[in-house]
């Protein structure tokens, strides 16, 4: 069918899109599927091929949506072991920065002081020297260098605790190794 100007043509497809709008995407989404791996390798080579090209069209709809760009590059960054999700990354950054803060190896000793030089898990006695530093909920999980948070252990137990928590360690049979 032929069209006396172009804007009719485009109000045509528009139209026609739109009534049949369920159909054409259920037919995108098969065909997709099917050739999942040809569209995955056209796409890359494509990029590729046209870094110039992308780069300033991202740019380009960067300056139109500017809420949008903000809020797509708020989610996600790219490192170098791969895009991370930004969220994640923060709240593990926060977890290292609440513990960088001074350890106080006076308090610490005291606290051994008070709890008899002992191992908290096995009961060995223990030494300045053999004494280790233990975070009772792991800075992994959000724990702190307060000095309530901390406790002596024994290398062996330290190690063998890892970065789990006091709760988790108990309940487990560690104890019985």
């Amino acid at each position: 069918m032929a069209y006396k100007n172009h804007e009719q043509g485009l109000a045509y497809g528009r139209k026609y899109y739109q009534d049949h709008r369920e159909h054409k995407l259920a037919v995108e989404k098969i065909y997709a599927e099917k050739h999942e791996e040809e569209m995955r390798a056209y796409r890359q080579q494509w990029n590729a091929d046209n870094c110039e090209r992308r780069a300033v069209t991202c740019k380009e709809w960067e300056v139109k949506h500017p809420g949008h760009a903000a809020m797509r590059c708020s989610k996600w960054r790219r490192t170098p072991s791969g895009i991370t999700y930004v969220r994640r990354a923060a709240r593990k950054r926060r977890a290292e920065r609440r513990t960088r803060c001074f350890l106080d190896m006076k308090a610490f000793d005291a606290k051994c002081e008070q709890l008899g030089w002992r191992c908290q898990i096995c009961g060995k006695e223990l030494t300045r020297e053999t004494a280790t530093v233990d975070h009772i909920v792991p800075c992994k999980y959000g724990g702190t260098n307060e000095i309530d948070n901390l406790q002596p252990l024994c290398m062996k137990c330290n190690c063998k605790k890892g970065a789990k928590s006091m709760k988790e360690m108990l309940g487990s049979a560690f104890l019985f190794e």
